[in-house]
């Protein structure tokens, strides 16, 4: 028994003393609303998972809203400690570190899922049926950035164009007819689909057209240093996901359209 409590000790002193060393970590997120990820305005529900479960380990936290180009970047580069909202992206991999189990990202330590759908303007042919486009003659607009898209349009064949820099954007160059669709996240298309500049001529199409998980990912040179506290990160994120009054804490946390 003492040998057991003496071990517990040296983990719980290991933990403390990286924890320690490393905090306040710098996370650098998007510096546009990515709901229900993060927000720049206020606490979005992957910042208060992260938040509170680096806190509850020992442990503090910085966000830092930048372009999402200039996130992933440092990063690389050591700039930043780690990074939110990232998806399952192998060109990550070899200096971004995930929650892992058998040696795959584990999706049940992830911080959100995200649900993609298509916009178009009213009368337009172009379609999504749930597995191909009809009567598509053009790219796919979507935002600059957003890889999920970019990997679904290419696994598809289908060209696409990030011209977009705002989520607003897409949505306006779709009214203008300058696109035919346009990808958004399912909550970003509901809001702007009511927006009365675009006079109820902007509608989602009922399908969806990707889901995917999105996680907090972690700079590869930190980790190798402190394995222990972020493992213990993420399968804390895990457990407050799964409690039954997560949804309804979750909701309160978005922001109010």
């Amino acid at each position: 028994m003492k040998s057991v409590i003496l071990l517990i000790c040296v983990v719980i002193l290991h933990i403390s003393t990286a924890v320690y060393a490393i905090t306040p970590i710098r996370v650098c997120m998007i510096d546009e609303p990515y709901e229900p990820v993060s927000a720049v305005d206020h606490e979005a529900p992957g910042q208060y998972l992260v938040r509170t479960v680096i806190e509850a380990n020992g442990g503090s936290v910085e966000f830092i809203p930048v372009p999402w180009k200039r996130c992933i970047a440092g990063n690389r580069t050591g700039e930043y400690d780690g990074i939110l909202g990232i998806v399952d992206d192998p060109e990550l991999f070899s200096f971004i570190s995930y929650p892992r189990s058998q040696g795959v990202v584990n999706s049940q330590e992830r911080l959100a899922p995200l649900e993609f759908v298509i916009m178009r303007r009213k009368g337009i042919d172009a379609s999504w049926d749930g597995q191909r486009f009809e009567h598509l003659t053009g790219p796919v607009l979507y935002g600059r950035g957003i890889v999920a898209i970019r990997l679904k349009l290419a696994a598809l064949n289908t060209p696409g164009s990030e011209e977009a820099k705002t989520l607003a954007q897409v949505a306006r160059m779709v009214f203008a007819g300058r696109y035919e669709l346009g990808a958004l996240r399912r909550n970003e298309a509901q809001a702007l689909v009511q927006l009365p500049e675009f006079g109820g001529q902007l509608e989602i199409l009922p399908t969806t057209f990707e889901e995917v998980s999105v996680y907090f990912g972690v700079a590869r040179h930190l980790y190798q240093t402190n394995a222990l506290f972020f493992d213990a990160v993420w399968e804390s994120i895990a457990r407050q996901r799964s409690h039954s009054d997560w949804p309804e804490q979750a909701r309160r946390l978005l922001a109010v359209p």
